[in-house]
């Protein structure tokens, strides 16, 4: 056996390890272990953004790691309910294929949506009002 097909081998003997020993519920350290290994999104992890409003009203918001393909974590400040009142219970940062974000509470359901921005990294498409833009901090 050649040394880069040991090196294959045993790097799947580890994922099958840390699949099978997460039980039925998932071990979060494995699923982030294996997450880390997925392609990175447009914005990488611990990235800092700053909801704003038309009012110019504004809260931060931070992507963290990687839980799923094209699914984050995702902390959001408590200021940020003026923002979007339920904004707080959003968990996920979910990127989709057509560059656009959405902060969901179960991976699924959007609360907001964003789309590319025009000067901006993202705008609020979804409510449609208020309009909220996402930059990333400085």
């Amino acid at each position: 056996m050649n040394i880069a097909f040991s090196t294959v081998v045993a790097a799947g003997l580890l994922v099958a390890v840390g699949v099978v020993s997460s039980g039925p519920d998932g071990d979060r350290q494995a699923i982030a272990a294996s997450a880390a290994a997925l392609p990175q999104g447009q914005a990488s992890a611990g990235d800092v953004f700053h909801l704003r409003s038309s009012a110019n009203v504004s809260c931060a918001v931070t992507r963290g790691d990687r839980v799923a393909e094209n699914r984050s974590e995702l902390e959001i400040e408590p200021a940020c309910a003026t923002l979007l009142p339920g904004i707080e219970r959003a968990k996920f940062w979910q990127e989709h294929e057509d560059g656009s974000v959405a902060f969901t509470e179960n991976g699924i359901d959007a609360i907001v949506s964003f789309s590319v921005g025009d000067g901006v990294a993202y705008e609020s498409f979804k409510p449609s009002t208020p309009l909220i833009s996402l930059d990333e901090a400085d």
